[in-house]
């Protein structure tokens, strides 16, 4: 929580980054990180080939999800409740930092 918390108070840019944005919209996803990072050497003359071999590598990974229903949990009761305490803070602190797009419900996997 401590480097949540440093980058959003550290008046830096940021970019919020959601696991989920990365399966489901590889190609927009990792599009943006490439932007956001405004590196010349990340911005290949061939980044739209690149970006289209990427699509073609993870074309599986877009199917539809799985629920997470059915992974076992291997973490003991207070520590399930340690990670959804910190994953409620998280989304109470990327809220509070103006983030448009809520931190999905990732404490839903703990639910029996």
């Amino acid at each position: 929580m401590a480097i949540i918390e440093e980058v959003l108070r550290s008046g830096k840019p940021y970019l919020v980054v959601y696991f989920d944005d990365l399966i489901e919209k590889p190609i927009e996803t990792t599009r943006k990180v490439v932007s956001f990072l405004a590196n010349k050497l990340l911005r290949p003359a061939d980044f739209a080939q690149r970006l289209a071999c990427l699509g073609q590598q993870v074309g599986t990974l877009a199917s539809p999800k799985p629920s997470l229903g059915f992974l076992a949990v291997p973490y003991d009761d207070p520590m399930v409740e340690k990670v959804k305490r910190h994953i409620r803070a998280a989304r109470r602190l990327l809220k509070d930092a103006g983030v448009r797009k809520p931190l999905p419900p990732y404490e839903k996997v703990f639910e029996k």
